[in-house]
């Protein structure tokens, strides 16, 4: 049992050395004690074992001290070749290039609208929103989810509370942030009351209040293009309606 315990330091200064090489020469990161909790454990479980190692060597004599005193220096060895990968493995990831984002997916709602499972996948674009109330792409597929199964109202309750939130909540963010943010919710929720609802007043006030908060930034100028474009619309309607008017006026 003593000769047992006394092995654990050397056969794990024999794995970290071999961890190490590994790591180094052959460039290998699959290892878990390179990882902080796997390098946490592996250091408590050497302060435990030298210790030990230390005491029954001590106690020992004959083939089995000579055996374990033999071994030390490749278990000393391998603990100390362990200790640089570990310091060089967390110079590695401090000074290395930090990794870029991931981007997000909706593979599993958006797998549930191929199959027509609308109620399924509104309830998962909602999930999302839930656990991050900020992403905006999950708010837009739950909005064109809304729209595509005859439900264009609630699209628009949806992004007109998130434009009203943008309005007042954009000083929190960066300037760019802020811009993107505010300008995509304007266009999707113009969008919805121009073609769905056929409500281009109140598309024109939306368009409006947005240029007002971005007042100065070119990225806002298409809104410009749009109210003109929705007052020329509106304007053509307004005189073919009174030349269609104009006739029955003339008979009476």
């Amino acid at each position: 049992m003593a000769f047992a315990l006394a092995l654990i330091f050397i056969v794990q200064g024999l794995y970290g050395g071999m961890v190490a090489i590994s790591r180094w020469v052959r460039g290998y990161t699959g290892f878990f004690i390179l990882r902080p909790a796997g390098a946490a454990a592996y250091a408590m479980l050497l302060l435990a074992s030298a210790p030990i190692f230390l005491f029954i060597t001590r106690q020992m004599d004959g083939p089995a001290q000579l055996f374990l005193f033999a071994l030390m220096p490749f278990a000393v060895f391998g603990h100390v070749l362990f200790l640089v990968a570990i310091l060089l493995e967390t110079g590695a990831r401090w000074l290395g290039p930090s990794e870029m984002p991931v981007a997000r997916t909706f593979d599993q709602a958006d797998a549930l609208v191929a199959r027509k499972q609308y109620a399924e996948a509104e309830a998962a674009y909602r999930a999302e929103l839930r656990a991050d109330p900020a992403c905006l792409e999950a708010l837009l597929r739950l909005c064109r989810l809304l729209e595509q199964i005859g439900r264009p109202e609630e699209s628009v309750r949806e992004l007109s509370a998130a434009h009203e939130a943008a309005l007042h909540d954009a000083p929190r963010q960066d300037a760019k942030t802020r811009r993107e943010r505010l300008l995509c919710l304007t266009f999707a929720l113009g969008d919805v009351l121009v073609e769905r609802l056929e409500d281009s007043a109140r598309a024109c006030a939306v368009y409006e209040r947005t240029l007002q908060v971005l007042f100065g930034c070119p990225e806002a100028d298409p809104l410009r293009d749009r109210i003109k474009a929705l007052d020329a619309v509106n304007y053509r309607s307004i005189s073919e309606a009174a030349e269609a008017a104009q006739p029955s006026r003339l008979t009476l």
